[in-house]
């Protein structure tokens, strides 16, 4: 099996995104998969640290956190019911 090694990617640059970016790499990867994986020259264009901004990022972290919320809710809300 061979190797995937993205040296050009987009980079955090902090140090609590890293959840955010991986998810949002894979999100936009799964969607959108580049052309052809044989051709380091195709992939380095599609997954170029140009493929999604930093600002994507921190509304990533904020549709993450608000669905959080809304499960932690909806638990909370399933519990309360059983305990009635």
């Amino acid at each position: 099996m061979k190797s995937l090694i993205l040296k050009h990617a987009p980079q955090q640059s902090n140090d609590y995104d890293c959840g955010c970016f991986v998810v949002h790499f894979i999100e936009l990867f799964a969607t959108d998969p580049p052309d052809d994986f044989s051709s380091k020259a195709a992939l380095d264009a599609k997954l170029s640290k140009s493929w999604f901004k930093e600002s994507d990022i921190s509304r990533k972290r904020e549709v993450m956190r608000d669905k959080i919320l809304k499960l932690r809710d909806r638990a909370e809300r399933d519990v309360a019911g059983r305990d009635a």
